[in-house]
């Protein structure tokens, strides 16, 4: 019988979901060292497995650094980390190619967005009329969970396909090109597509009260300067399950990279 495949995992602490995760590993007896430095006392035979945070951008320096045939997980390498790693036999996974973590962490997504917005805004979920700007992972789950809260929610999206996906659930659907007449009756718009759609057109036209909590990677789908401008109180809201919630999402995390290895939980 052939001997099971043994690691060794060295992880970036630099996100606070990764801290757990060493914690996590380490209880249970696996073999996991920092990324601090070069020097992981790595058992011969051992493959090394690296796990940087979800936000950590893997490049081509970071991988000259990576020894030969070892695993990488990250959910970013830039094109020259990519040729790199080819080179030197290293495979790497991105986090949310595992469908499983990425509902879970759509889920906690929003859960960490409801936190935001109960603490946030002046009045309970049931007085409030929440847009959600793209109706994805991220977006289904945020109108799933802030209907259970009695919120009124409205989608806007710019795909036919998941306009008519919401309105089997939800009674107002919009058009970007088509919700601007309406945006002055949000309390709160919640973007999740990654593209400018809150410029400044769009946010002229909402209540000076309006809460607006971007959920898109860097630079976000909003007009932040022309917000601050004009007021608003809009907050860019990254890596949430990192902020709201690490030590869940480190299991998930961990759950999801020994599925992707085949070790057993």
């Amino acid at each position: 019988m052939a001997k099971k495949q043994s690691y060794t995992f060295i992880i970036d602490l630099s996100d606070t979901r990764n801290k757990y995760l060493y914690e996590i590993l380490s209880t249970a007896d696996h073999a996991a060292f920092a990324y601090t430095n070069h020097d992981w006392h790595v058992q011969k035979g051992d493959t090394k497995v690296f796990v940087f945070a979800p936000r950590f951008v893997v490049d081509k320096e970071t991988v000259d650094t990576i020894p030969n045939g070892s695993i990488i997980f990250a959910t970013k390498l830039c094109g020259k980390a990519q040729k790199s790693a080819k080179l030197k036999a290293i495979t790497s996974y991105n986090y949310f190619d595992d469908n499983d973590l990425a509902i879970a962490n759509a889920y906690l997504t929003a859960e960490g967005t409801l936190a935001t917005i109960i603490n946030a805004m002046p009045r309970i979920m049931p007085q409030l009329h929440i847009a959600i700007l793209g109706f994805g992972r991220i977006g289904r789950s945020l109108a799933r969970l802030l209907m259970r809260n009695s919120a009124t929610v409205s989608i806007v999206s710019k795909e036919e396909s998941e306009r008519a996906s919401a309105a089997s659930f939800y009674r107002n659907i919009y058009d970007f090109s088509s919700v601007a007449p309406y945006l002055d009756e949000f309390d709160c718009v919640i973007n999740t597509a990654p593209a400018l759609v809150l410029d400044k057109i769009k946010l002229a036209s909402l209540r000076p009260d309006c809460l607006i909590i971007d959920l898109a990677s860097a630079p976000g789908g909003t007009d932040f300067d022309y917000a601050q401008q004009l007021g608003l109180n809009a907050i860019h809201l990254l890596g949430v399950p990192g902020k709201t919630s690490p030590e869940s999402a480190a299991h998930l995390i961990k759950k999801s990279i020994f599925r992707t290895l085949d070790i057993k939980l």
